[in-house]
């Protein structure tokens, strides 16, 4: 039977008394469920939690064996999902802000090649290169290893240059 959305105003095929389209019907669930969650009392709210909790480590342990199991026969869905979930949030994220993208990269791989943290790169990088003294953009800057060994990274072994300086101090064009 065709019927019309109340939410959108579109048709669609439904049963008698479905009053919104399949997309739609989604979202005013989520719109009840948040409204009714969100007049529990706070006690409610910690026991409801508490309690869903309880059960789905209960069920976890329970069945621990198939979820297993079902993990390793559908481990190319999980990779697909998780593939195209990054993919889409990192899009989402970039069209909203993209140099909260580029500030969280920055951290990530100063965390994962130098075990620093980005207050002490940037208290490195804000003075500049230390051979030209460029100091416009601190993602120019990069960090060089004065003895040559990419894995001393202590700080008094780092010191800030930019990607031409770098360049030429790695091809012996200058000498530090």
């Amino acid at each position: 039977m065709e019927r019309t959305c109340l939410k959108c105003v579109d048709k669609f095929e439904g049963y008698r008394n479905a009053k919104y389209c399949p997309k739609c019907n989604i979202i005013v669930i989520k719109e009840y469920n948040r409204e009714y969650y969100r007049k529990l009392s706070p006690e409610k709210k910690k026991e409801r939690n508490d309690k869903t909790e309880e059960y789905r480590k209960k069920w976890y342990l329970e069945n621990k064996e198939k979820v297993k199991e079902y993990r390793k026969k559908n481990l190319h869905k999980f990779r697909e999902y998780y593939k195209a979930y990054n993919k889409e949030y990192r899009n989402n994220l970039r069209a909203i802000n993209p140099v909260l993208v580029k500030e969280k990269r920055r951290k990530t791989f100063y965390k994962k090649y130098y075990n620093l943290t980005i207050e002490e790169v940037n208290s490195l990088q804000s003075n500049g290169c230390s051979i030209c003294g460029y100091n416009k953009l601190i993602e120019v800057i990069a960090l060089h290893h004065k003895d040559k060994n990419p894995k001393n990274n202590n700080p008094n072994n780092l010191i800030p240059l930019c990607y031409s300086c770098h360049y030429a101090v790695h091809r012996g064009y200058l000498q530090i």
